[in-house]
């Protein structure tokens, strides 16, 4: 890093460097991914519905193991490590130096899978649910979930709010009884 006394932060020659660097050591491991920056969304209810641009080529580096350092540094620790979130690092640029927009509903896509007798590749998508920016790196620290376009299955739509099929049983009010008396509590 070139002198700048007083600040924590590299300068602008050390970040393009960093950032180069992230993107070769990607490279080089064969992690480049498609990129599906937010348009626009539309909240439906408590759901969002995104609109996504066309998709860029982005170095990336996933941790699907994170250690517990890493978890607390930004926030995501819990006692329960059951189920551990799955990390992406990623840049604030393309893998062309083009800046993009690393937002709370962007999709990255990963190729998982190589059949090589038949010639595909298989591809996961995942959507980043938290952003966190670590300055020093110049990166983005983001938590990801799969992606799921598709509804489940026997998911029922209801009609209105007052459809009995779907009341919850354990709310319902019954019978109960007390030594041989009934109490009924409709």
């Amino acid at each position: 890093m070139s002198e700048s006394k007083g600040s924590l932060l590299p300068n602008f020659d050390a970040q393009e460097y960093l950032r180069k660097q992230f993107v070769l050591s990607a490279k080089v491991q064969g992690r480049l991914g498609k990129f599906y920056q937010v348009k626009s969304f539309k909240v439906n209810g408590t759901d969002k519905i995104y609109d996504y641009k066309d998709a860029v080529d982005v170095a990336y580096h996933l941790e699907t193991n994170p250690s517990r350092k890493l978890l607390t540094k930004y926030g995501w620790f819990t006692e329960d490590q059951s189920q551990l979130p799955i990390v992406l690092f990623i840049t604030y640029f393309d893998i062309n130096n083009k800046p993009i927009a690393i937002d709370e509903g962007a999709i990255i896509e990963l190729s998982s899978k190589v059949t090589i007798d038949k010639g595909s590749v298989t591809t996961t998508q995942f959507t980043i649910v938290e952003v966190r920016t670590d300055l020093e790196l110049n990166q983005c620290v983001c938590r990801v979930v799969p992606t799921r376009f598709d509804q489940k299955e026997n998911v029922k739509v209801l009609a209105d709010k007052k459809d009995p099929n779907l009341e919850n049983v354990f709310l319902r009010r019954g019978i109960y009884y007390d030594e041989g008396s009934v109490i009924n509590e409709d």
